[in-house]
This record gives structure tokens, C-alpha cells and sequence, in this order.
């Protein structure tokens, strides 16, 4: 097990020929990295410029706040993919960066835990596919909890970071990330949250009543 993972956005060096329209997507586009000591989960190929590069370009605003919306249930929900179909698809939002969305080229990497340890899972891309950003790694690597915590923490202050120095401090990635330090610093608060990623819903899915309830039973 490994306790170091890397989340990170080099941005680049030149303007790209198109413009983003969203302000915050704007300000933090660069090439997205994700990595351990031993490997590049994010290494592909970019058809554009022929080019072998770490990562795609892309906005870290967007999975900024997919880690945010998600940090309890990629931290403490306990198993891998469920084999119902229902769950298995909602499962997939909370726990696979290729669901993100806003039109980028995500990489075929899922996040999930047993409780100590966290797993990455990367899936080469399929070939002759129509993303302009073919994947070329496809494995498992296995880091601590705290490890990926850590790479999730400094992934959003970077991103926060990248927002502020454009002026814009009325997000709705910097008002997550404040709720989720509150909850995150809140012992009962944090308990709460932790049981509903435990349960496999995402915040405030359930009930206070069901989760008091729930809680009631494991004191």
C-alpha cells in the first residue's frame, strides 16, 4: 500500500484556439495529472498533436467539484462496483471520473474504499474510439485512505487557489468545500456524513430520521 498520490493541473505554457465561456472552467484549464511513484494513471495518447502527454486537457473545476460533492462517499463508502443495475449506475457517478462530464475527455480511473485503504482503478481507453484522448494505462494501484484524502485536499485548495487569483469568490466549488470543512472538522457532523456514504446514498438523500436511526443501532 502506498502513502502517496498525486492530483495535480499544469497549466499551460500557451493559449490554446478556443475559448471557455464558463468563467471558472477558464481559469483552471490546464493538463490534468494523476499519479503514484510507480506510474501515470492518467498517461495517454492526444490525437491532435500526436503527442504522448500525462493527462488531458481539461478544467479542474469541474472534478474539483465532483471530489467535493463526493468526498464522503469516495473516503468512506466500503466496497466496489454493486452488480444491480440501478446501484451499480448511481454507484458509477459517485465513484468513476469518466462520468463527470462538461464535454472533457475524463480518465477511465474508479475510486473506491474497504475502509483503509483506497483503490484506483484505471481502464485503458478502447481503441479506435471517438475521444480525442486515448488512455493508455490499465491497472490497479492501492493507497492509503489518508493518502488520497491529502491528494483530494490539495487538488481543490489548488483549484480554489487558481479561482481566487481571477477574482471569483462566489462559486459553488469554494461554498462546498466550506461546507464540507465544517462537516469534515464537526465530529457529529462528520459521523452523519460518514454513515450515509456508508449506506451508499449521497448527502441528504436520506432522511435525518434514517440516519439517526441507523446510528441509534451501532451506538
Amino acid at each position: 500500500m502506498l502513502d502517496e498520490l498525486k492530483i495535480s493541473l499544469k497549466r499551460p505554457r500557451r493559449k490554446y484556439g478556443f475559448e471557455l465561456s464558463d468563467r471558472e472552467e477558464a481559469a483552471t484549464f490546464g493538463l490534468l495529472v494523476i499519479k503514484v511513484p510507480s506510474r501515470v494513471l492518467t498517461l495517454g495518447y492526444n490525437k491532435h498533436t500526436r503527442k504522448w502527454r500525462e493527462g488531458p486537457l481539461v478544467s479542474a473545476y469541474p472534478i474539483a467539484e465532483w471530489f467535493a460533492w463526493n468526498w464522503w462517499r469516495l473516503t468512506c463508502e466500503i466496497g466496489g462496483r454493486p452488480s444491480n443495475g440501478n446501484a451499480a449506475r448511481q454507484w458509477d457517478f459517485s465513484h468513476c471520473l469518466s462520468t463527470i462530464g462538461s464535454g472533457y475527455d475524463w480518465p477511465n480511473i474508479s475510486i473506491y474504499s474497504d475502509g483503509y485503504r483506497a483503490y484506483l482503478a484505471s481502464t485503458q481507453s478502447v481503441p479506435d474510439s471517438t475521444s480525442s484522448f486515448e488512455y493508455h494505462d490499465s491497472s490497479k494501484v492501492t493507497v492509503s485512505i489518508k493518502a488520497l484524502e491529502r491528494a483530494i485536499c490539495d487538488f481543490i485548495d489548488a483549484t480554489i487557489s487558481m479561482l481566487e487569483d481571477k477574482g471569483i469568490q462566489d462559486s459553488n466549488l469554494q461554498r462546498l468545500w466550506y461546507d464540507l470543512t465544517f462537516e469534515r472538522a464537526n465530529p457529529s457532523e462528520a459521523r452523519y456524513r460518514a454513515m450515509e456514504a456508508k449506506l451508499g446514498f449521497d448527502p441528504d438523500v436520506l432522511s435525518e430520521k434514517a440516519i439517526k436511526t441507523f446510528l441509534a443501532t451501532q451506538s
